[in-house]
């Protein structure tokens, strides 16, 4: 589908890619950061040695698991600082605790209520197992325009 941008971001589950702080190690290293999947599929999935700056369809799921498992090796595809109104189509990864990528600029839906953003949340399996988190939101003036986040 035309008219999609995708945020991705490491989402905290119990399956899913997970952000750890290692204790002490972590503080001495700062932004290192450990993806736990099952062997199986950890294996199964290519890592990637560049992030595609756009994607005019949307992504499969195992696509968006190995952005988000190739990421440990490439810290320069982290955007510290936030995208207003990111073109069509942008692949964008923040780190949620220190960006907040909500405020991008755009209308999104509300609630009935008026007040809040109007989300979507999703588990996706890949290869058949529950390993990704997903959080779509609808623009309020483009039907097919979109925001994923994982």
């Amino acid at each position: 589908r035309a008219g999609e941008r995708v945020a991705a971001r490491l989402s905290p589950g119990s399956c899913s890619a997970v952000v750890n702080r290692l204790g002490a190690e972590d503080r001495q290293n700062k932004g290192s950061r450990k993806v736990f999947l099952p062997n199986k599929l950890l294996e199964s999935l290519p890592r990637l040695s560049r992030l595609p700056h756009e994607c005019l369809r949307w992504n499969t799921n195992e696509e968006i698991a190995a952005y988000l498992v190739s990421f440990d090796r490439h810290e320069e595809w982290l955007c510290c600082s936030l995208r207003t109104r990111p073109k069509n189509g942008s692949i964008i990864l923040y780190n949620r605790k220190k960006v907040k990528y909500r405020n991008d600029g755009y209308s999104w839906k509300k609630r009935k209520d008026g007040k809040t953003t109007r989300e979507d949340h999703l588990k996706l399996k890949v290869k058949g197992m529950v390993c990704l988190y997903g959080c779509y939101v609808h623009s309020s003036i483009v039907p097919t325009f979109h925001r994923r986040c994982y």
